[in-house]
């Protein structure tokens, strides 16, 4: 069969699949589901046996990425794809909805959002729809993301789905422009269609709307910058890039010190490393001063994200890989407060392993942007979600994917190609433990 042949087929198979899961939501509905996203245990392993069969044929359709005679159908497709998921509402997960009701607290209720939570304001209009598990504490969102969502719901107000669909047209947007920074990045066409097609790229990020696309848009821009020939210009616009992924969610506030201390190993001139020092320390702080100072209202402006990091949730078992493995031997062994000990072991395992990390990279004679920089960042990410969370989503792959697959451009391993699609597989699969 010929490779365009391939394509067509795969390309539409893919597309049947996620307009089977925009019927789904109107099936649920028809059959009486009320809630703003599934909770029947069928639908779930519908909706896990459909994104299964979208997974298999990205797996079968990724070898033919490499021809750039049909690199213009895939893009089509990825279109195509990011249309129909728009279309569709948030099937799984209901972040989307708690984007709207965090905001709200500022944009109709001219709150501090961080200090006050939904709950303080029953009589909004969409409380009775939006208030979940979520509403009773303030928002654990960085500010650039209160500030964009803010001006979202702002422009909704009174209208529910306007303020929804704003939302996903705004991540439909920045995952294709997400495919387009990855082009840029690599002029890769194997390594552009690897990330539009992937499903659970898509569905994450553009059916189910959450803000990861955000830090994954920021990040990649970074990484536009960075990875260019070193100016003094370049390191600051990837720099300021990077800080508005940390503004996003927190997660990549640990690539910081990397990205900075990879930056002065390249460079040997002394006025040059004290020129990245200076700079990053005053565009850091001014950064963080504009973004913050609207909200500051000291310790208690991280309030939610302190909780996040402490709590252990009734299901504990959705921790990272390593706590969960030290939870089980502890609960076999006897221990009666096994589920906070793992949690907590992990937590000390990552500070250690990411100071030790770091440590490596500041003895290190040489190091280069363009060589390391990726690799460094997938290696801490790695570390970061096999040990730290207490809660981890398949939502939260999405980054870790997306470094997989532009290391593997880098290194032509297709070691990483794999991890990619083995994490893809495991995020979708992940889906029937959360029924």
């Amino acid at each position: 069969m010929k490779k365009i042949n391939k394509i067509i087929i795969l390309g539409l198979i893919s597309e049947i699949i996620y307009i089977s899961l925009f019927c789904l939501e109107i099936w649920r509905r028809y059959l009486g589901e009320s809630s703003l996203i599934t909770n029947s245990n069928n639908l779930f392993f519908i909706f896990s046996g459909l994104i299964s069969i979208a997974f298999f044929a990205y797996l079968f359709a990724s070898p033919n990425f490499q021809d750039k005679k049909y690199f213009r159908l895939g893009i089509i497709f990825f279109i195509i794809f990011n249309i129909t998921l728009f279309l569709t509402p948030p099937l799984t997960s209901n972040d989307s909805y708690t984007y709207i009701h965090t905001s709200r607290v500022l944009s109709v209720h001219h709150a501090n959002p961080y200090l006050f939570a939904y709950n303080d304001f029953t009589q909004d209009s969409f409380y009775p729809m939006l208030k979940n598990c979520w509403s009773d504490a303030p928002t654990p969102y960085a500010p650039l993301f209160t500030i964009i969502s803010t001006i979202l719901t702002f422009i909704g107000q009174k209208y529910f789905w306007l303020s929804l669909y704003l939302f996903k047209l705004l991540f439909m947007i920045l995952n294709m422009s997400c495919c387009f920074l990855i082009w840029k990045i690599t002029k890769s066409e194997t390594i552009t269609l690897l990330y539009a097609w992937n499903p659970l790229i898509l569905f994450e990020l553009v059916a189910n709307s959450h803000n990861d696309i955000l830090t994954i848009f920021f990040l990649l821009l970074s990484l536009l910058f960075a990875l260019k020939k070193f100016t003094i210009k370049n390191y600051l616009f990837g720099l300021f890039f990077l800080l508005c992924s940390v503004l996003i969610k927190f997660v990549t506030a640990f690539f910081l010190p990397i990205y900075f201390f990879i930056a002065l190993k390249e460079n040997d001139n002394t006025q040059q490393r004290i020129k990245i020092f200076v700079y990053s320390t005053l565009i850091s702080l001014l950064t963080l001063l504009i973004f913050y100072l609207p909200f500051w209202h000291g310790l208690d402006t991280f309030s939610r994200i302190i909780f996040h990091t402490q709590n252990i949730y009734s299901a504990w078992f959705f921790s990272s890989p390593l706590p969960l493995i030290i939870m089980v031997l502890l609960g076999t062994l006897g221990f009666k407060d096994f589920i906070s000990l793992g949690a907590l072991s992990g937590k000390i395992i990552f500070i250690f392993s990411y100071l030790t990390f770091i440590g490596a990279i500041i003895k290190h004679k040489k190091l280069k942007l363009k060589t390391h920089l990726i690799l460094f960042f997938l290696i801490c990410l790695t570390i970061f979600y096999a040990t730290f969370f207490n809660w981890l989503m398949p939502w939260y792959f999405t980054v870790l994917i997306t470094l997989l697959i532009l290391y593997f451009y880098q290194s032509q391993n297709k070691y990483y190609l794999w991890a990619s699609h083995a994490l893809t597989f495991y995020g979708i699969l992940y889906y029937l433990l959360l029924r």
